[in-house]
């Protein structure tokens, strides 16, 4: 990423927190990290544009974006999202399962149109943690214990199932 995509990023939560103005970065900074920086704000709400979320909407929100918004504010968005999504743990139960779900819907499958397969991979795990804890770690066990090639000895299995039960 260019120097303009890294100063939206770290301007973006000052601007939203009314420190500074879009026409103080225009002024001190440049109209491309301004631009950035209102590119990156339309995109902030974009979900909630529709009513419901299912795949059909999802999908038509997704080919809005990709038509209508810089490419560069699109991936910015995308890094803050996985952000939120690792802080996620400080949420009530419903609030990280909805963002789960929008993020599952719509940001990790705008990541892989845009071509950022890692950020993909990352909103999608984490997204599938928070939404179906249980079956993630049940899955997360499985791999590692094929990961190396040895069996998961019992007391692993029971520190699973505790950590199951604490969810």
């Amino acid at each position: 990423m260019d120097a303009e995509v890294i100063s939206a990023g770290i301007l973006r939560e000052v601007v939203e927190g009314g420190a500074i103005s879009m026409y103080e970065v225009r002024d001190r900074i440049g109209t491309g990290t301004a631009h950035l920086l209102h590119e990156s704000m339309r995109l902030k709400n974009i979900s909630s544009k529709v009513e419901v979320l299912d795949d059909e909407s999802a999908s038509a929100l997704r080919k809005f974006c990709l038509t209508y918004y810089d490419v560069r504010a699109i991936i910015l968005d995308l890094v803050l999202k996985l952000d939120m999504m690792r802080h996620l743990d400080y949420l009530p139960r419903y609030k990280q399962q909805m963002i789960s779900l929008e993020v599952m819907k719509l940001y990790a499958p705008l990541a892989h149109a845009v071509g950022t397969n890692i950020l993909s991979l990352e909103l999608e795990d984490l997204s599938f943690q928070y939404l179906f804890p249980y079956s993630y770690l049940f899955v997360d066990t499985w791999l590692r214990s094929h990961e190396t090639g040895s069996k998961l000895s019992d007391r692993r299995i029971q520190g699973a199932a505790a950590s199951i039960t604490e969810i």
